[in-house]
């Protein structure tokens, strides 16, 4: 049985910047890599809608439509529009986004826009990836205080959601602290 890689990041351009020690790959290349290490399928990261000019949910999709037997893709939405996020992410999962991934605005888990994400993606039955900062301005990625509890409340939301899809599933959640370069295990 082949592995599955939940966290990718993949580029289509042959441009492809290099982001201090990460190289980024096109489909080519990365399916080749994947093969090597006996992975059969990864779900690419999107960076959102227009904001950020790789990896976007229009790149990823792409990728999944030209190689779907080793890609699915996540999608993200762009801090913008509030009311609309519902139809937005309705919208991409109509497209083929299989989540919502990975949430890195660098605000408060407790946001509002990023609150309304994660309602969307109940009703919707989105999973959600998050990538966590240790503060605002920081870095990008959602942030939290200390000891998570902000984190704890989304987890024991999603343990809800977790029940009726996976009722033998715990959901269990990894991050590592890019200030501390510490591993951090909650479930």
């Amino acid at each position: 049985m082949k592995k599955i890689d939940l966290h990718m990041h993949v580029m289509t351009t042959w441009n492809i910047p290099k982001i201090g020690k990460l190289n980024l790959s096109n489909p080519k290349k990365m399916i080749e890599h994947m093969e090597e290490l006996g992975i059969g399928k990864a779900v690419l990261m999107s960076s959102g809608e227009k904001k950020i000019p790789f990896g976007k949910n229009s790149v990823c999709e792409k990728i999944c439509q030209e190689y779907p037997e080793h890609f699915a893709w996540m999608c993200m939405l762009d801090e913008v529009n509030p009311d609309t996020v519902f139809d937005r992410l309705r919208d991409c999962k109509k497209r083929g986004a299989i989540g919502i991934g990975e949430v890195s605005i660098n605000k408060r888990l407790d946001n509002p826009f990023i609150q309304k994400m994660f309602a969307a993606a109940e009703e919707l039955e989105l999973p959600v990836t998050i990538h966590m900062s240790p503060e605002e301005g920081y870095s990008y990625g959602v942030v939290d205080e200390p000891r998570l509890p902000l984190l704890e409340e989304v987890l024991k939301y999603s343990d809800s959601v977790m029940e009726m899809f996976c009722p033998q599933t715990k959901c269990i959640s990894f991050f590592k602290c890019s200030k501390t370069n510490k591993n951090y295990f909650y479930n």
